[in-house]
């Protein structure tokens, strides 16, 4: 059992609520409201777009929901909801530890969905990242919602990592494209290790270890890296760690043209898998649509939904799981399957051997990925065997 200044793997497995709950014992016994976190390294991924759906469509199963932007360069969400220039933003709790957020919340065409904007001169408030996460989840927790998601903006500073593991359901969103997969890892990467450093504060040479991962990743570090999350079980044997790390981050892969796109949704749940004994939980998936850009310019939360171009049956998947998650006892750590955009029978993953290679695999350069002209859609994110 680890034991020193960190938290003992006894107090991970007494406790399902992300670690920086386990110090804040809940006094009231009313049921709190649950706090989603849709992040992505990666800009232009639809972050902002997917969380105004799950937010609408969350209110569709009598959920109540307050949407908050949290892109501290450029926020955009209010502009989905024709609230032109706001005077309430999350700037007043940035500088106001004491604000009610239930105060700046704006009301929108859409029943029992609120939203808190962003304001673009909040970037330099978020440097003390781990007092200003606490305050956030704090303050969201006393909303009057149901449901609270946060929009965060792109980037990989603590900033958005500690917020991600602070929440409830923390959703990674990634697109079908190479360099959002290397920056999505990364992003996962920053959160695993923040866990890791939190659970072994106070001891020396585990630190040392995890603040070298942070700038110079190696097959060896990732190996030392992988023990140190296994240690946590003790002698008990498991599939996946995640429950020892009480680390359960989702995935969203949005802008999906076809089948063909799948790949791209495995492609950071096995490196995962292989390099830290972690299960990625498949959300679902988006298609594409060519017609947002002209809804987007509309700046009307009613025409983008109204031009989802078959997406609509995709986010009632995506928000029934997210509900189930919180009303059914072990749901969460559950797998869920990606639900293929065509009819074909059986589901992509059992057919994801002839679809991926492994993060392991020895093949580089003889791979049929590359046939083609673009690399294998694992080796692509660069950091496997770079010693």
């Amino acid at each position: 059992m680890i034991k020193e200044n960190g938290i003992t793997s006894a107090d991970l497995k007494r406790t399902t609520k992300p670690l920086e709950f386990i110090e804040r014992a809940d006094s009231s016994h009313k049921k709190r409201n649950k706090i989603v976190v849709i992040a992505s390294s990666k800009g232009g991924v639809g972050k902002s777009l997917i969380a105004s759906n799950i937010g609408y469509y969350l209110t569709k199963q009598n959920k109540s929901v307050t949407l908050i932007d949290l892109n501290l360069a450029s926020p955009g969400l209010h502009t989905f909801f024709n609230i032109q220039d706001p005077q309430r933003t999350c700037k007043q709790l940035l500088l106001q530890p004491d604000v009610d957020l239930n105060e700046l919340a704006y009301e929108t065409s859409i029943k029992n969905l609120k939203i808190i904007c962003g304001c673009s001169d909040t970037l330099g408030l978020a440097e003390n990242a781990e007092f200003i996460a606490m305050r956030l989840v704090e303050s969201a927790s006393k909303l009057s919602s149901d449901f609270v998601i946060f929009d965060m903006g792109t980037g990989l500073s603590k900033f958005e990592t500690k917020l991600f593991l602070s929440a409830n359901s923390g959703i990674l969103i990634g697109t079908p494209e190479p360099t959002t997969i290397l920056e999505n890892f990364s992003f996962l990467k920053m959160c695993i290790l923040q866990r890791l450093e939190q659970v072994y504060a106070g001891q020396k040479a585990k630190t040392g270890i995890i603040r070298e991962a942070y700038v110079s990743y190696n097959t060896a570090i990732n190996d030392k890296i992988k023990s140190m999350i296994k240690d946590l079980n003790g002698k008990t044997e498991t599939r996946y760690y995640n429950e020892l790390l009480q680390f359960f981050p989702e995935y969203i892969l949005n802008m999906v043209h076809d089948d063909s796109d799948y790949p791209y949704a495995l492609a950071i749940d096995v490196a995962i898998k292989e390099m830290f004994g972690l299960e990625l939980k498949q959300m679902g998936a988006i298609p594409f649509c060519a017609q947002m850009r002209t809804s987007m310019k509309k700046n009307s939360i009613n025409d983008i939904l109204s031009n989802s171009n078959g997406a609509s049956s995709c986010y009632k998947r995506i928000v029934e799981k997210l509900v189930n998650n919180f009303e059914q006892e072990g749901a969460s750590k559950q797998p869920v399957k990606i639900k293929k955009l065509t009819n074909m029978e059986n589901n992509y993953r059992q057919h994801s051997k002839h679809l991926i290679c492994s993060a392991q695999c020895s093949l580089w350069e003889s791979c049929a990925y590359q046939h083609g002209g673009f690399p294998c859609k694992i080796r692509y994110i660069g950091f496997v065997n770079t010693n």
